[in-house]
C-alpha cells in the first residue's frame, strides 16, 4: 500500500528545509503585527485565497481542542498526525516491520512539496468543517480504505472525495457525543483555573452543557464528571447558569466547592486565531470581530508585499501560472526535438 518515496535533488531538499524552518519560526514567534504579516505572506505562497477565506468560519467549526490554534498550527498538527496514523494502519494491515520506515509524506507540513502542502491544508479544512479530531478523521479514512479492499491508503489529496466525506460525516454523527475531552493534553487555557469567558472556552462549555442535557437521567453523574471532577471541563458558576442551577448547586454543596470567577483581563486578550490569514468581508463572519480592522490592515500590507515580490497579490496563482508556462515550454521543446530528429534508416 504505497510506492517508494520520491527522491529529491539537493536544491529541492534545501527548499523544503528552508520552508520548514520558516514555518517553525513563525509559529514560535511572539505575536505581533510583523509576525501576522510574515505568516500571512508565507501561507499565501501555498494556499489560494478561496481556501484562506474559509478559515474564519472554521475557527468556530473545528473540534474544540483546536479552538486556540491558528490555521497554520492546525495544519502542522494534522500533517504530523497523518504520518502517525498512516504508519499505524500500515503496521496493522501490511507489514509491521516496515511500517516505521514508511514516509508517504514529511511529517512537517512545510517540508513537503507545494502541491502536497496544499492538499494537506485542504484535507485539514474538511476535518475542521466536520468538527472531527484529526486522529479520528484520519483513522476512520484509513480504516474505510482497508475495509473496502483499496490497494493503497488514501493520500492527502484523496481524503476529501465526496464518498469518503459522506462516510466520515455518518461516522462522526454516531460517535461525536462520546469522544473524550482530554483536557490534560489540550491548551492550558481550557482549564477552569484559567477561566476567562473567552470564545474558545465558551465552545467547550457549550459542548459540555449539550452532553449533560442530552442525558437527563444521568445528570448527577455527568455533573460529577464534567463539573466536580479533579479536572473539570466547565466552571461551577457557568454550569449553574447554563443548567438551571438546582441539580448543580446540590452537587456543589455536597462537594463543598467554590465557584470560579472569570478573569476579565484574560478574556480581553483573546484574539481569534484566524487573524491575518484572510480578511473576510462577510459581516456575518467577521463583522463582530474586535480585530477586524487590524486584520484588514494586515491583508492590505500583504497585498503590497506579494505584488512587489511575486508580481501578483496571490503568489500561488503566480507560481501556478509560471508552472503552466514551464510545462508548455518543455512540451514544445520535446516536440521540436522529435520533429528535427532524423527518421529511421530504411535503406
Amino acid at each position: 500500500m504505497s510506492g517508494p518515496r520520491k527522491k529529491y535533488t539537493a536544491a529541492k531538499k534545501a527548499q523544503r528545509v528552508e520552508r520548514a524552518l520558516r514555518a517553525q519560526e513563525l509559529m514560535s514567534a511572539t505575536p505581533s503585527s510583523a509576525t501576522l504579516i510574515a505568516t500571512s505572506l508565507f501561507i499565501r505562497e501555498f494556499v489560494e485565497r478561496d481556501k484562506r477565506s474559509a478559515e474564519p468560519k472554521l475557527v468556530d467549526a473545528c473540534w474544540v481542542e483546536y479552538a486556540y490554534m491558528s490555521p497554520l498550527k492546525r495544519t502542522t498538527s494534522f500533517t504530523a498526525e497523518y504520518l502517525k496514523v498512516y504508519r499505524r494502519f500500515y503496521e496493522k494491515y501490511v507489514d509491521s516491520k516496515e511500517a516505521p520506515f514508511r514516509c508517504p509524506i514529511d511529517d512537517i507540513w512545510a517540508a513537503n512539496e507545494p502541491g502536497e502542502m496544499n492538499s494537506l491544508w485542504t484535507a485539514r479544512q474538511h476535518a475542521d468543517e466536520l468538527g472531527m479530531p484529526y486522529p479520528i478523521f484520519l483513522g476512520e479514512a484509513m480504516e474505510h480504505a482497508a475495509a473496502n479492499g483499496y490497494k493503497q491508503f488514501p493520500r492527502p489529496n484523496q481524503l476529501y472525495s465526496d464518498s469518503l466525506l459522506r462516510h466520515l460525516t455518518a461516522h462522526w454523527q454516531i460517535h461525536a457525543s462520546v469522544e473524550r475531552l482530554r483536557l490534560d493534553e489540550w491548551d492550558e487555557r481550557f482549564l477552569v483555573t484559567n477561566y476567562a469567558g473567552d470564545p474558545a472556552q465558551a465552545r467547550l462549555h457549550d459542548l459540555v452543557v449539550e452532553r449533560i442535557k442530552a442525558k437527563p437521567t444521568h445528570t448527577d453523574i455527568n455533573i460529577k464528571n464534567y463539573v466536580l471532577s479533579s479536572q473539570p471541563a466547565i466552571p461551577i458558576a457557568v454550569a449553574i447558569d447554563r443548567l438551571g442551577g438546582s441539580d448543580v448547586q446540590t452537587e456543589v454543596k455536597r462537594a463543598s466547592r467554590i465557584p470560579t470567577q472569570p478573569d476579565p483581563d484574560q478574556a480581553a486578550r483573546y484574539i481569534r486565531p484566524c487573524i491575518g490569514i484572510a480578511y473576510n468581508l462577510d459581516p456575518v463572519v467577521c463583522g463582530a470581530c474586535k480585530v477586524a480592522a487590524l486584520c484588514a490592515q494586515v491583508d492590505a500590507k500583504v497585498d503590497q508585499l506579494s505584488l512587489a515580490a511575486f508580481g501578483d497579490v496571490e503568489p500561488k496563482r503566480a507560481a501556478d501560472r509560471e508552472g503552466a508556462r514551464e510545462r508548455q515550454r518543455t512540451r514544445r521543446a520535446k516536440l521540436r526535438a522529435a520533429s528535427e530528429s532524423p527518421g529511421p534508416d530504411i535503406t
